[in-house]
C-alpha cells in the first residue's frame, strides 16, 4: 500500500549517517605478532559482539599492556583504531570518543582522524566536529570520502547549505554518484535550500529510480519542501519517480497525499510551527484534487481505491462533508474492514462541526472616538455543506459631541463549494433608526494562489455620528488574494459606497505580509499597506474627509511556547497619514497577543495595542496617545 506516512526532516540526514556507520575505516589488519596477543585482542573483539563490554575491556587493556612492554605500539594504534570502530557500528560512539582521543593530534591517521568524526557526530558534538576538521584536515583530497562526507552532513544539519555543497561536490568530483548515492542526495538537498532549484532538480534526477530507497529520501525530502510551501520543487521531483507507467502513478497518488496531508501534525512542535508559518492557512486543495481525479481514471484498481479515499479526505479538508461521508459510507458498505476508508471516516467524525466565540473590545483613537464591542457569535454545520451563524454584539460609541449604543444581530447562511462559497446574512440593528441591514458574499478560488472575494450589502456606517444619526451605506467590496512566492501574500480591496445622507466614500488599499525567517520555536515577518479613501463631501457631524492617506510599515515576531500550548507576537508598525491637505502625522504603534491553547478545543486569546501619535493638528485638540485592548474566547466542538 502507498499510503505511507514519511516523517520530514531527519530522513536524509539519517540514511547519510546510515552510509558512514557502513564504511567506517578501519586501520589496516592487525599484524600477526603472534601467541598471546592476538589471542587477547580477538577475545576482546569477541566481547563487543557480544556486547559484553566489560570483559572486552579487559581483554583490550591486558593486550595493551603485553604490547607496550614488547614496544609494540602500532599494534596498540591498530587495536584501538578497530575497536573504537567496532563501538560505532555497536551503538557506542562515546566509548569510542574516549579511545581515539589521544590519537587526535598533527599528523594523526586519515583514518582515524575520520573515524573520531563519526564518533563525535554520533555523540551529538556536531561544532566539535567542525572544529576538529578545520584543525587537522589540510587536504581534502587524501581525505577519506566518509570524513568528509560526515562533515559534510553536520553542516547540511546545522542550516549551512553553501558549505556542505563545497564539500559535496569536492567528493562528486573524485566518486561516482553510483558509488556515494547519499552524497549525491545531500548535495540535492542543499542545492534546494539555496533556491537553486534547477539544480537541485537535476541532482536528484542523478539518483532517482536507482533503487527503492533512494526514490524515499526524495520522497521525503519533497514532502519537506510541500510543508514549507515549495510545491514547485516538490512537483518536479515527484515528476522523476518512477520507472513504468505503474509506479509513476504510485508516485503521484504519494504526492497527491502529501499535499492533501499538509496540514496534519507532526511530533515534532518545531516542525509543526515551522510548517504553520509557511503555509499561512493555505491548502494544495485544488492540485491534488486535480491529479486525485485522473488516478481515479487508473486501470490499476488499488491506485483507483486509494485516489478515490484521499479525495475523500482532501473534500474534508475542503469542509465539503456531505458528499464526503456519502462516499465513505458506500466504501464502508462494500467492506467493511477497509482500513483506508476507516481511517478516513476516522478523520471526519473528529471534524469540528460547531464552534462559540466570545468577544470584547475596547479601544480610543487620537480622533477621541472611543468605540466598546462585546459580542457572541455560534457557527454550526446544517449539512449538504451549509453552514449557519447567528452573532449578536453589543456597540457603544463616543466622540466629544455625542454617543450612542445599539445592537447588532444578525443571521448568516453560506454554502461551499470546491471552487469557494457563497453566502450571505440579515442583520437587525436594535437603538438606532437604521433598523436592517443585509450582506451577500461570493468567494471565487483561481487554484490553490489566488482568489477573489465579493460582497455588497447594507449597514450602518461605522462613526458614531452616522450610528445616532440612523445612516446607512449600500456599498460594495472587491478583494483580491494572491501569493506572489510561498514567503510573500498579496491583497488589494476596492470598496465603495453610497451613504443614505447622499454623500459617497470611496477606498482602496494594499497590504504584503513577507515572511523572514522562521527559526526553531519564532518566526518574523515584514508588514506594509498603504490605502486611499474620500468623501464627495465634508459633513460636520462624522468623520468624512475629502481624501485620506494611510501608510504602514511593520515588523511582527511571534514565539511557540509548545509545552504549554502558547503563542506570544510582538508587532511594531510605523504608520503615516493626513486627512485633506493636513500635514503628515506619524503615529508609530505596539501590539501584544497571548493565545493559550486549552484542552477540549478551546482558545482564549488576548492583546493590546499602544498607539503613539506625532505632528498632530493642534486646532482640533486631538489626542497624543491611544489604545486597544481586545479579548476573545472560541470553544469548538
Amino acid at each position: 500500500m502507498m499510503n505511507v506516512c514519511w516523517q520530514s526532516g531527519g530522513i536524509l540526514t539519517g540514511l547519510c549517517l546510515m552510509e558512514s556507520v557502513c564504511c567506517v575505516g578501519l586501520a589496516a589488519p592487525i599484524n600477526d605478532v603472534g601467541g598471546e596477543l592476538a589471542t587477547l585482542n580477538e577475545a576482546g573483539q569477541a566481547s563487543i559482539r557480544q556486547r559484553d563490554y566489560v570483559a572486552a575491556e579487559r581483554y583490550f587493556r591486558q593486550a595493551r599492556e603485553k604490547a607496550e612492554l614488547m614496544g609494540r605500539m602500532d599494534f596498540v594504534e591498530e587495536m584501538d583504531a578497530r575497536r573504537a570502530a567496532m563501538y560505532i557500528n555497536d551503538g557506542e560512539p562515546s566509548r569510542a570518543v574516549f579511545i581515539l582521543q589521544p590519537y587526535i593530534k598533527p599528523g594523526v591517521n586519515k583514518f582515524i582522524l575520520s573515524d573520531f568524526l563519526m564518533a563525535l557526530r554520533a555523540t551529538n558534538q556536531p561544532q566539535e566536529v567542525i572544529k576538529v576538521f578545520r584543525e587537522h584536515v589540510n587536504n581534502w583530497q587524501e581525505f577519506p570520502v566518509y570524513g568528509l562526507q560526515i562533515v559534510g552532513d553536520v553542516y547540511l544539519r546545522q542550516g549551512k547549505y553553501k558549505e556542505a555543497c563545497t564539500i559535496y561536490e569536492h567528493i562528486l568530483s573524485r566518486e561516482k554518484v553510483a558509488d556515494v548515492p547519499y552524497v549525491q542526495l545531500g548535495y540535492a538537498y542543499a542545492l534546494a535550500h539555496q533556491e537553486k532549484n534547477k539544480e537541485a532538480v537535476a541532482a536528484y534526477e542523478k539518483v532517482a529510480n536507482m533503487a527503492p530507497r533512494y526514490n524515499n529520501i526524495i520522497v521525503g525530502d519533497g514532502e519537506a519542501f510541500i510543508a514549507e510551501g515549495r510545491v514547485g520543487i516538490a512537483r518536479r521531483m515527484f515528476a522523476l519517480l518512477g520507472k513504468d507507467d505503474r509506479e509513476k502513478e504510485l508516485y503521484q497518488l504519494l504526492y497527491a497525499q502529501c499535499l492533501v496531508n499538509v496540514g496534519k501534525d507532526y511530533e515534532n512542535e518545531s516542525q509543526n510551527f515551522r510548517r504553520d508559518e509557511y503555509m499561512m492557512n493555505r491548502s494544495y486543495y485544488h492540485e491534488a484534487n486535480n491529479i486525485l481525479r485522473r488516478l481515479a481514471k487508473s486501470h490499476n484498481e488499488e491506485i483507483v481505491h486509494e485516489a478515490q479515499v484521499t479525495l475523500t479526505a482532501n473534500d474534508i479538508h475542503k469542509d465539503l462533508l456531505a458528499d464526503s461521508h456519502k462516499r465513505l459510507q458506500e466504501m464502508l458498505d462494500k467492506d467493511s474492514n477497509d482500513v483506508l476508508a476507516l481511517s478516513v471516516m476516522n478523520e471526519y467524525e473528529r471534524v469540528q462541526l460547531h464552534s462559540l466565540t466570545i468577544s470584547y473590545e475596547n479601544s480610543v483613537d487620537d480622533k477621541r472616538n472611543r468605540n466598546q464591542n462585546m459580542g457572541m457569535s455560534f457557527d454550526s454545520y446544517l449539512g449538504h455543506d451549509f453552514y449557519g451563524t447567528i452573532e449578536s454584539n453589543r456597540n457603544w460609541m463616543q466622540d466629544d459631541d455625542r454617543r450612542t449604543a445599539y445592537w447588532e444581530n444578525s443571521l448568516g447562511l453560506r454554502k461551499n463549494f470546491s471552487w469557494g462559497e457563497i453566502g450571505g446574512e440579515w442583520i437587525c440593528y436594535d437603538g438606532t433608526s437604521a433598523r436592517n441591514g443585509y450582506s451577500i458574499f461570493t468567494e471565487f478560488e483561481f487554484g490553490d494562489v489566488t482568489k477573489m472575494d465579493f460582497t455588497f450589502g447594507r449597514r450602518v456606517h461605522d462613526h458614531v455620528g452616522t450610528v445616532a444619526a440612523g445612516i446607512r451605506e449600500n456599498y460594495r467590496q472587491v478583494t483580491l488574494s494572491h501569493n506572489l512566492t510561498r514567503k510573500t501574500s498579496l491583497a488589494e480591496y476596492y470598496l465603495w459606497a453610497d451613504l443614505m445622507d447622499g454623500n459617497r466614500y470611496k477606498e482602496y488599499g494594499i497590504n504584503i505580509n513577507h515572511l523572514l525567517q522562521v527559526k526553531h520555536n519564532y518566526s518574523d515577518r515584514l508588514l506594509a499597506s498603504y490605502s486611499r479613501g474620500k468623501y464627495d463631501r465634508e459633513v460636520w457631524f462624522y468623520d468624512s474627509p475629502w481624501r485620506r492617506d494611510a501608510y504602514t510599515l511593520g515588523f511582527s515576531r511571534k514565539w511557540n511556547l509548545p509545552k504549554s500550548n502558547e503563542i506570544w507576537q510582538w508587532l511594531m508598525n510605523f504608520s503615516w497619514g493626513r486627512d485633506n491637505d493636513e500635514g503628515v502625522g506619524f503615529s508609530p504603534n505596539m501590539r501584544l497577543e497571548y493565545v493559550k491553547d486549552l484542552p477540549q478545543n478551546q482558545q482564549l486569546k488576548v492583546g493590546a495595542t499602544l498607539y503613539k501619535y506625532f505632528h498632530q493638528p493642534e486646532r482640533e485638540g486631538r489626542r497624543n496617545t491611544g489604545c486597544l485592548v481586545d479579548v476573545s474566547y472560541n470553544w469548538g466542538w
